[in-house]
């Protein structure tokens, strides 16, 4: 607090968020232009943004002031590609194109998972949701080179509904047939036509 004023360190999303609650709040950012990692720069007639992001979200004020901006609509299919084969994501409820042995080590897994009653990590979280044979083979390597840290030391509240967790029966069906429903968390994305995501 500065004088009864809030003092805001950043003009990155939290930071704007912040500052639009409280426009009384002194808002200090290092950089030329606010937006933080979901800033755009230009160079030239080219328009980059410091991070890919694009919009997913539902809750309402937020698509109120991203809504005013025209903007692209994404329906997203994402793959993962997994020992040399492409799986429709969430690749645990999409093991069809895997061999015979590896559909089985998942669903011996998948059946024999502890629960996350006693998760206190990303790590136990993955493992004790989706089996050993998941995490070792899938979930571990991917989320390491994804966050680029020891999956032991990430929390478990960040994740809601990010990372499906299917029932058995669609584990089951996934490894049948690659006719499976999209239950990717996102079903639509967004993105400014034009100005990057610096313009919403």
């Amino acid at each position: 607090m500065n004088g009864g004023k809030k003092v805001v360190l950043g003009a990155g999303i939290a930071g704007l968020g912040v500052y639009c609650k409280d426009p009384e709040a002194e808002l200090y950012e290092a950089a030329e232009s606010a937006g933080g990692i979901c800033g755009s720069f230009f160079i030239g007639d080219f328009c980059f943004d410091h991070a890919v992001h694009l919009s997913f979200s539902k809750d309402p004020i937020v698509r109120e002031i991203f809504d005013r901006t025209p903007q692209h609509i994404h329906t997203p299919l994402p793959c993962s590609w997994f020992h040399e084969k492409w799986l429709s994501h969430p690749a645990q409820n999409n093991l069809y194109p895997l061999s015979p042995l590896e559909k089985t080590e998942a669903i011996k897994g998948f059946i024999c998972r502890r629960g996350r009653e006693k998760s206190e990590n990303f790590a136990q979280w993955l493992a004790d949701g989706y089996g050993k044979y998941l995490y070792d083979t899938l979930f571990k390597p991917y989320n390491e080179k994804y966050w680029c840290v020891d999956l032991e030391k990430m929390g478990i509240e960040w994740i809601g509904n990010r990372i499906y967790q299917p029932t058995l029966d669609e584990v089951l069906i996934g490894t049948y047939t690659d006719k499976t429903p999209n239950t990717y968390y996102a079903k639509k994305m967004y993105y400014p036509i034009g100005g990057g995501i610096l313009s919403t």
